[in-house]
């Protein structure tokens, strides 16, 4: 389950998932940042007709005016926010996998048992036997997590499954 191969095959599952939703999260900003340069150039737009006395300042102005402020904030917030909620990838090569599956290996090989067991639970939801297999659960962003050596963000979340014949 630890060798290199599996984890280089968990970890391109993941990686492919992250860049579909990166791909989604790059259109979401996009849009969003088109809404505030479109706010902003209504306001500038507004702005120069009022300079330029093409534009008289009323009451209904003044109206338009706290409307397109609001606007432009409230796009300006959203794209701030989705910004900050898109997280940059961290990069796995070959090396730290080599290494991750060696510390595995020997920690389950030569470590005591409950040190076993906590390894062990920190990456396996469930293990489940049947007449002619057995199904291995787990995450595979606590893989990931484990190999990066971060806590991971999503204990006991079931989506590794490893399936051997008995």
């Amino acid at each position: 389950m630890f060798t290199p191969e599996r984890l280089t095959e968990l970890l391109s599952v993941i990686a492919a998932k992250r860049q579909e939703r990166t791909v989604a999260v790059d259109r979401r900003l996009a849009s969003l940042k088109s809404q505030v340069v479109d706010a902003e150039d209504r306001l500038k737009r507004l702005y120069r007709g009022i300079e330029e006395g093409i534009v008289e300042l009323d009451d209904l102005l003044r109206e338009r005016l706290v409307e397109l402020k609001a606007d432009r904030q409230k796009a300006q917030a959203a794209y701030d926010h989705a910004a900050a909620q898109a997280s940059p990838s961290a990069a796995i090569d070959s090396d730290k996998i080599a290494a991750f599956s060696t510390l595995m290996t020997d920690l389950l090989d030569n470590g005591e048992t409950p040190a076993r067991k906590a390894y062990l639970r920190t990456l396996i939801g469930a293990i489940i036997v049947g007449d002619k297999s057995v199904k291995i659960v787990g995450s595979r962003e606590a893989v990931r997590a484990a190999i990066l050596g971060k806590p991971s963000p999503l204990q006991n979340v079931r989506g590794l499954v490893h399936d051997s014949n008995v």
